[in-house]
C-alpha cells in the first residue's frame, strides 16, 4: 500500500489532495489516487472509472471506456491504466454504468442479483462475485458535461454501501471533476498573443513592427532575419515554453523534452528569402526528439557542426514528408542565465549549406545568442500570464462553486417563519435578536412586498441561493460582516416604503420598481468580502486588491463580487442584457456611493436641493437623483447611529475593535504607530470620538433626509437620542479623570487631529470621485490659524481616509470651505 493510503480519515486525505489539485498536469494519475483513497476510505473491493467518447463505430453513438479498471487500496498506476491495447468498451445504452451516464443520477445497489432497477435483458453479465454496488457520474460543474462514471464495488465490510459512503465518494469526485477541468484548461492555453514590448536589443531588429505582433510572429521575424544573415536549406529554431511557478529553480531539466515549439523554415537554392515559415507545437513523435545531434548538443551545452553526414551515419536524417535529406549542420543551444543556474531556452538547427558551414558562421550565429534569447523570453514571459491568467480563472470558478448553498440550506430557509411580534417597517428595528437565518427571511420579506418575484420572474429558490451566496461572500470580521450589509439594506427598505407613504404624489415615483430592488440588492452587496481593513491600508500593504483598481479599492471589489454573486445566481435573468447592464451600472453607482468622499462632495448640493419648495423639486434630473441616490446610501450606511442606545454602544465598540485590530497591524507590519482611531491607547475617548462622528458626519446627513422626507424624521431623532447618551458618557469619563488627575485631551487637540488624517493621503484622498466632475479645490481651516491646508480631496476628514461605513471612526472636524 502506498504511503499516502494510510488513514481512515478522509479529512487528511481530502487537503492532500486539494493542494495537488492545481498543481497537477495528469488528470489520470490525480483520479488513480482519488480512487485509491476511496477503494481504502470505503473498504471497497476495487473501483473503476470509465471516461465518455464518441463511438468509433458510429460517430453520434457514445460508449462508456475504461480508464482506470480494478483499483484497489494496493494497486499501482500501471496496473490500472487503460489504453487502446487494454481498455474495456462499454455502450451506454445498457447495464448500471450506463443506466448512470444517461440519466446523470448515482445509484446504489446494495444487491444487484435483486435489483429492483428495470434493465433490459442484456443489461448486464452478471459476475457470481459482483454483490453489492455504488456507481457516481463524473460531472464537469462549469458547464454540468459528463466526463465519465466512477464505479464502486462490493463493502467489504458491510452487505451494502451507506449514505456516509456516498458522501465520501461525492466528495473526492468533486476534486476529480476540478482536476479534471483545471488539466482540460491549460491544455486549451492558447500560445499566440500580441507582443507589446520588446527588450531594445530586439525592437532594433524589428523596426517598429512589434506593437501589433504576437510572440509566433517575432519568431517568424526572427527567422527570416536568419535567412538574410546565412544561406542554407533549412532553418529550425526550437524553444521551451515554462511556467516560471511551478519550476523548481534548484532542479533545472535540459532534457530536450522540453522543447514545446517548432519554427521551421525551408528554401530552395533559387529562394533568396524564407518563402514559408511552418509553426508547430511539438509532439513526441516529432523528429526534434529522436535526432542524436540535438540530444548530444543539449547534453553538451556546446555548438556542434558537421560538414558532411554519411548516409549511414548516426546523425544521418531524412524527411520523407517534405523531401528532405540531412547533408550538412549547424547546431547551437540557447542558454539563458549563468553559472548553475543556465536554462534551455531554445536550440538552432541550420542543415544544408552550399559548400558546409565554416568557422566564421558559428561566429556570427554566436554573436545574435542575445538577439535569439530576447525573443524566446519575451514568448515566455506572455506564456507565463497566460498560464497564471488562466489558473486564476480556474481558482475563482472554484470559490463560486464552494460559496453556493446546499439544498438543505434552501429547504431549511423555505420552511422557516419570521419571528413573531417584529415589526420590518419600525424605524427602531434591529438584528440584535434575529438569528442568521432570520437575516435571510427579513431579506426575503422585504423582496415579497417590493413584489419583484411576480414583477421580474424570480423563482423564490433562486432568490435564497443568491442572498446565502451573498451571506458567505461576507468575511466575519468584527463590523463589516453580514450583518452590516443585512442593516443597511433594510434601513434602504425603510426609506423606500415610507418614500411612497409620504403625502407629496411624486416621492413614490422617483425610483421606479427596478430601481428600488436594485438599491436593496447594492446595500446587500455595498461590503462583500471586506476584509476589515481600510483603502490606505490595502495600499500601504501592497495588497493584490490595491493594484486591482486604481481608484475606491473596497467598494470596486464589492462590486465585483456582487456580478460574482450573479453569476453563480442570477436573479436578473428575467432582464435583456442590454437592460441588465443598465441595471449593473445603476447598482455599481450606488456601491461606490458609499465612499464617504462622495458623500462630502456631494452633500452641500444636495443641501442646497432641499432649499427649493418640495412641491418644486425636480428629481427627475439625472443629476438630481444621483445626489438623492448618495445621500440615501450614506445615510443607510451610517444607520446604526440612530438605533435603540443598545445596539448603537454595541456598534461602536464593534467598529472600534475593527480599527484597533487594524492599528495592531500596523504596529507589527510597518513598525508605525497607527492614527488614534487606530490606537487602543485612545480607546477612552469612545464616547468623545462618536460625538465628534455624529455632530461632524451624520447629523447634516440625517437633518438632509429628515428635510427631503418627513416621514424620515425617526432617523434624526434616534441620532440626536444617542448623542446624549454619548454626552453623558463623554462627561463622566472627563470627572473620573478629574479626579485622578489625568490631563483632559482638549477639543483644539481633536480638530487638529482631523486635520492630520486628511493631510495623511493626499494622493489616494482623490479616489471616490466621479470620473467626468472636475474637482475643486479644498480649504481645510481648524480653530487655529496656522492649521489650513489646500489639496485635491475628496475624502474630507474622515480616518482612515477615503472610506467609512460605520460610526466611532469620526472625531470633531474641521470646518470645510471650497473655492472654485
Amino acid at each position: 500500500m502506498d504511503h499516502d493510503v494510510t488513514s481512515k480519515s478522509e479529512e487528511p486525505l481530502i487537503l492532500q489532495l486539494a493542494r495537488e489539485m492545481n498543481k497537477t498536469t495528469d488528470a489520470d494519475r490525480f483520479c488513480y489516487k482519488a480512487l485509491k483513497h476511496v477503494a481504502f476510505l470505503l473498504e471497497a473491493e476495487k473501483c473503476s472509472l470509465y471516461w465518455i467518447r464518441n463511438s468509433f463505430k458510429a460517430e453520434e453513438e457514445t460508449e462508456l471506456v475504461s480508464r482506470l479498471l480494478d483499483v484497489h487500496a494496493d494497486s499501482t498506476f500501471e496496473s490500472v491504466f487503460c489504453d487502446s491495447t487494454n481498455e474495456v468498451v462499454h455502450p451506454i445504452s445498457y447495464g448500471f454504468i450506463g443506466h448512470v451516464a444517461r440519466t446523470k443520477s448515482p445509484l446504489n445497489i446494495s444487491d444487484v442479483t435483486k435489483s429492483t432497477v428495470e434493465f433490459e435483458k442484456q443489461a448486464i453479465k452478471l459476475d457470481e462475485e459482483l454483490k453489492s454496488l455504488l456507481c457516481y457520474p463524473l460531472v464537469l460543474e462549469q458547464d454540468m458535461k459528463l466526463v465519465g462514471v466512477v464505479e464502486v464495488v462490493n463493502k467489504q465490510s458491510a452487505k451494502s454501501f451507506t449514505y456516509d459512503d456516498e458522501e465520501v465518494l461525492e466528495h473526492f469526485i468533486l476534486l476529480c471533476s476540478l482536476a479534471i477541468a483545471n488539466c482540460q484548461k491549460s491544455l486549451r492555453i492558447e500560445q499566440h498573443q500580441q507582443c507589446t514590448q520588446l527588450q531594445e536589443s530586439l525592437m532594433n531588429k524589428i523596426t517598429g513592427a512589434w506593437p501589433t505582433m504576437t510572440y509566433d510572429d517575432v519568431m517568424r521575424v526572427m527567422m527570416t532575419q536568419l535567412c538574410q544573415l546565412i544561406e542554407c536549406l533549412r532553418y529550425t529554431l526550437v524553444i521551451s515554453l515554462f511556467d516560471p511557478q511551478q519550476d523548481d529553480g534548484d532542479v533545472i531539466n535540459d532534457h530536450v523534452t522540453t522543447f514545446s515549439r517548432s519554427y521551421d523554415v525551408m528554401k530552395r537554392p533559387s529562394d533568396k528569402l524564407a518563402v514559408e515559415i511552418e509553426v508547430t507545437r511539438l509532439k513526441k513523435s516529432d523528429w526534434v526528439f529522436h535526432s542524436h545531434l540535438i540530444e548530444q548538443v543539449v547534453d553538451a551545452k556546446k555548438v556542434i557542426i558537421l560538414p558532411k553526414i554519411p548516409m549511414f551515419s548516426e546523425y544521418a536524417f531524412e524527411d520523407k514528408n517534405k523531401n528532405f535529406t540531412l547533408e550538412n549542420v549547424f547546431c547551437m543551444p540557447i542558454y539563458g542565465g549563468g553559472g548553475d543556474k543556465q536554462r534551455l531556452l531554445g536550440l538552432l538547427h541550420l542543415a544544408n549549406k552550399i559548400g558546409g558551414f565554416l568557422p566564421k558562421d558559428q561566429t556570427l550565429l554566436e554573436s545574435i545568442t542575445p538577439y535569439l534569447m530576447s525573443g524566446i523570453l519575451y514568448s515566455n514571459s506572455f506564456n507565463s500570464i497566460q498560464l497564471q491568467t488562466a489558473k486564476s480563472d480556474v481558482t475563482e470558478e472554484m470559490l463560486r462553486y464552494h460559496m453556493t448553498s446546499s439544498d438543505l440550506d434552501v429547504t431549511r430557509l423555505q420552511q422557516g417563519e419570521l419571528p413573531p411580534n417584529i415589526d420590518i417597517y419600525d424605524f427602531k428595528f434591529c438584528d440584535c435578536d434575529v438569528s442568521d437565518d432570520g437575516t435571510i427571511l427579513v431579506s426575503m420579506k422585504i423582496f415579497q412586498d417590493l413584489d419583484v418575484f411576480k414583477q421580474f420572474k424570480i423563482d423564490e429558490k433562486m432568490m435564497l441561493r443568491w442572498l446565502l451566496t451573498v451571506k458567505k461572500s461576507y468575511r466575519d470580521v468584527t463590523y463589516h460582516n453580514w450583518r452590516h450589509g443585512f442593516n443597511v439594506a433594510h434601513t434602504m427598505s425603510l426609506l423606500i416604503h415610507y418614500m411612497k407613504k409620504d403625502q407629496l404624489p411624486y416621492m413614490g415615483k422617483i425610483f421606479t420598481l427596478e430601481e428600488q430592488f436594485s438599491l436593496i440588492v447594492a446595500c446587500l452587496c455595498h461590503d462583500a468580502d471586506h476584509r476589515g481593513t481600510n483603502n490606505s491600508f490595502l495600499i500601504r500593504s501592497q495588497s493584490p486588491l490595491a493594484s486591482l483598481y486604481s481608484t475606491s479599492t473596497l467598494e470596486n471589489h464589492h462590486y465585483d463580487n456582487f456580478m460574482r454573486s450573479i453569476q453563480a445566481h442570477n436573479i436578473f435573468s428575467s432582464f435583456q442584457p442590454s437592460h441588465f447592464n443598465s441595471i449593473a451600472q445603476f447598482i455599481r453607482k450606488a456601491i461606490l456611493a458609499t465612499d464617504l468622499g462622495l458623500y462630502f462632495q456631494r452633500r452641500e448640493k444636495f443641501k442646497s436641493l432641499l432649499k427649493t419648495e418640495p412641491e418644486k423639486r425636480d428629481f427627475t434630473a439625472v443629476e438630481n437623483k444621483s445626489l438623492l441616490l448618495s445621500i440615501m446610501m450614506t445615510s443607510c450606511d451610517l444607520s446604526q447611529t440612530t438605533k435603540p442606545w443598545e445596539a448603537q454602544y454595541n456598534t461602536a465598540k464593534c467598529v472600534t475593535s475593527e480599527f484597533y485590530d487594524q492599528g495592531d497591524l500596523e504596529r507589527e507590519m510597518f513598525g508605525t504607530d497607527p492614527m488614534p482611531m487606530m490606537d487602543r491607547k485612545y480607546s477612552d475617548d469612545l464616547a468623545k470620538m462618536q460625538i465628534g462622528f455624529i455632530d461632524g458626519v451624520c447629523s447634516m446627513a440625517y437633518q438632509m433626509m429628515m428635510d427631503f422626507c418627513s416621514l424620515y424624521s425617526p432617523l434624526h431623532n434616534g441620532m440626536q437620542e444617542n448623542r446624549k447618551e454619548w454626552v453623558v458618557r463623554a462627561e463622566k469619563k472627563k470627572a473620573e479623570n478629574l479626579k485622578l488627575q489625568v490631563e483632559e485631551k482638549n477639543d483644539e487637540k481633536y480638530s487638529s487631529l482631523w486635520v492630520k488624517y486628511w493631510n495623511a493621503d493626499p494622493d489616494n484622498f482623490i479616489w471616490g470621485i466621479d470620473p467626468d466632475v472636475v474637482v475643486p479645490d479644498v480649504s481645510v481651516t481648524s480653530s487655529t490659524p496656522c492649521h489650513v491646508i489646500t489639496m485635491w480631496s475628496s475624502n474630507a476628514w474622515c480616518f482612515p481616509p477615503r472610506r467609512n461605513s460605520s460610526p466611532g471612526r469620526r472625531v470633531a472636524r474641521p470646518e470645510v470651505s471650497r473655492t472654485p
